[in-house]
């Protein structure tokens, strides 16, 4: 797993090694699957974070915020907390259920 946020980490922009980042990306989850299949639940931990850090999340972040102090004058960080332990307890129960 250390090897895949290696991969991942990006210092600096580089156009060129873009596409090598993916493969090995790519390569090394395929490689964890194989070897330990348990590793998918840190490989979608990864893909969240990934998934969270692109420019379009901060998009509809700002726009649920906007909705939030507009609508129900409330500071979205406000709500951030609630919602996460109510979908976190959804999740658990729906796994033991």
């Amino acid at each position: 797993m250390t090897a895949l946020l290696l991969a991942n980490w990006r210092p600096r922009q580089r156009p060129g090694l873009r596409c090598l980042r993916w493969v090995a990306l790519g390569s090394l989850l395929g490689l964890g699957l194989w070897i330990h299949p348990m590793s998918a639940i840190y490989s979608a931990a990864i893909g969240y974070v990934i998934w969270l850090s692109l420019p379009e999340w901060r998009l509809l972040y700002g726009q649920a915020q906007r909705l939030c102090e507009r609508n129900l004058r409330v500071p979205f960080q406000a709500l951030s907390l609630p919602t996460t332990a109510v979908l976190a307890a959804l999740g658990i129960l729906s796994f033991f259920m």
